[in-house]
């Protein structure tokens, strides 16, 4: 019944949301070790430095407009346009995680020495994964028929949170001892239920798996229209778009199909694209903007873990979370389909005020570890930042699939993609450097807890440690002791700079969707 009201709501459109929610989800599947798994792993062994180190590992899925023009024009035709790139990139990225699986937790637990070579592998992953991105990306323009290709937001929404957290929450939940002794487990072991080399062993072969399959039973449509005369339309239209200040439309016989283009002449559109002057107001109010958001989305989890919130805690919110924000997904997909750049901004405001609740949340946490009610405050809070941000990426993919040129679809979707990933990637390092730097603190632990074989050593003095981590404070039998935080002074900083620019968008990012489509 459910099946039938899904294919009476999609039409023949039903399997091909299906696939890309899949492929979605892969892509997910990396970008939440990426993003969230691996950092709060390494949170016990490295210092916030070293973790916006790490963050260096991201940069791919915010660079990958250099390579694009070559996905969009090399391929085999034979097999399909986009997955001449997809299949290939995914069994690649399979046999990564199976060759890594055997040494990532060493690797993990060693990070004081293996950062480089801990982020050269994330590296490299995130690459192959911005690479089938970009396939994917511009495969939705096409797979989707017109009435429905507002869907291909939802779908990536879906996809990629789907993905995010099978690999956070769901991994550092069931990687839990405590988690697994309270609700899966009658004798308690000191092991969680799954490890990270088994996690990332099992995607290594489903990548493989998937990808073999989506080989042979899955087909691509080609709609290739070779013909120079059009090319040149299409570059002329570029070219008018750019130089004309008037609203800009999308001539509707010229961009039904896909254009094989050679990777000059994609490039040289693309220039003309990044010179049009809405590209430019828009770029620019994204890299202004994100940077609001970083504090909140990278560094939140770790102060609370640090106030004594258990690691089970945090992946229950997001399974609450998770369910949550996929009906809102679906719930609000008509909320921004006229006006997408309105609601993200009004969901920009409402989302820096919940960055405010959150700190606050981080500021008043219970010392005495009964958290009772306010587990819940934190919950709500939680969920409704997690809803105006998904409502802000759903409403920008949606107008970024508006605008989009299909003749170089890839091309089109990833340099605005590449601009919204790189305004919430680049400042990562930073706020983690400013942390560090306007951050104090201590470890005071007594002579008899410490290994020292001086026999001369006065057990009354204590050892202080300076700004090493919590936990291996407690390892030490410390008491540790935070001076000053440079979290909340980030925090501070960022949520008066995002009332800021609240203003700043309502004036210049908003006009931007008067373009006509």
């Amino acid at each position: 019944m459910f099946y039938n009201y899904l294919k009476k709501t999609f039409g023949h459109d039903l399997h091909n949301i299906l696939w890309l929610i899949a492929l979605y989800l892969i892509q997910g599947i990396p970008i939440g070790l990426s993003f969230g798994t691996i950092p709060f792993l390494l949170h016990k062994h490295a210092t916030y430095t070293q973790i916006g180190i790490f963050y260096f590992s991201t940069y791919p899925y915010s660079l990958k407009l250099l390579w694009s023009p070559l996905v969009d024009s090399y391929y085999w035709k034979s097999f399909g346009r986009r997955k001449s790139w997809i299949v290939p990139i995914q069994i690649i990225a399979g046999l990564f995680f199976i060759a890594i699986s055997f040494k990532i937790e060493y690797l993990v637990e060693h990070v004081q020495s293996f950062i480089l070579p801990v982020t050269a592998f994330f590296f490299i992953l995130i690459f192959l994964m911005a690479t089938q991105d970009i396939a994917v990306d511009a495969w939705a323009l096409t797979i989707l028929s017109k009435s429905n290709l507002h869907y291909a937001s939802i779908c990536q929404t879906i996809g990629l949170n789907t993905g995010y957290f099978l690999s956070y929450t769901i991994f550092l939940a069931l990687n839990s001892p405590s988690f697994a002794n309270r609700y899966f487990r009658s004798t308690p072991s000191e092991e969680g239920m799954i490890t990270l080399s088994g996690y990332v062993f099992f995607w290594g072969c489903v990548f493989v798996m998937f990808s073999i399959y989506l080989a042979l039973f899955k087909g691509e449509e080609n709609n290739h229209i070779i013909m120079k005369e059009k090319v040149d339309r299409v570059e002329e239209n570029v070219y008018n778009y750019s130089s004309s200040s008037s609203p800009i439309t999308t001539p509707p016989n010229e961009l039904n199909h896909e254009i094989d283009l050679e990777p000059i002449q994609v490039y040289k559109q693309l220039w003309k694209i990044i010179k049009m002057p809405h590209i430019k107001t828009l770029a620019l109010m994204f890299l202004m903007s994100k940077v609001v958001f970083q504090a909140n989305e990278s560094v939140l989890n770790l102060k609370l873990l640090e106030k004594g919130l258990k690691r089970e805690d945090i992946a229950f919110f997001s399974i609450i979370q998770f369910p949550c924000v996929i009906l809102f997904s679906i719930l609000s997909s008509n909320w921004f389909k006229h006006k997408p750049l309105t609601t993200w901004t009004y969901s920009y405001i409402v989302a820096v005020l919940f960055v405010f609740l959150n700190m606050l949340g981080v500021v008043n946490f219970p010392q005495n570890q009964e958290i009772g009610y306010y587990f819940l405050v934190l919950l709500v809070c939680s969920l409704c930042f997690a809803f105006t941000y998904t409502l802000m990426s759903s409403s920008q993919s949606s107008f970024f699939l508006k605008i989009s040129d299909k003749s170089i679809g890839g091309t089109y979707v990833t340099l605005l993609n590449t601009i919204a990933n790189f305004a919430g990637t680049y400042p990562k390092f930073f706020i983690f450097i400013l942390i560090d730097f306007w951050t104090t603190s201590k470890c005071i632990v007594n002579n008899n807890n410490s290994n020292s074989s001086n026999s001369t050593t006065n057990f009354s003095s204590p050892i202080t440690f300076d700004n090493i981590s919590k936990e291996l404070c407690h390892e030490k039998g410390g008491e540790y002791i935070i001076l000053q935080d440079g979290y909340y002074i980030v925090s501070v900083l960022s949520i008066l700079y995002g009332v800021f620019m609240f203003f700043v968008l309502k004036k210049y990012l908003i006009p931007i969707e008067r373009i006509k489509l």
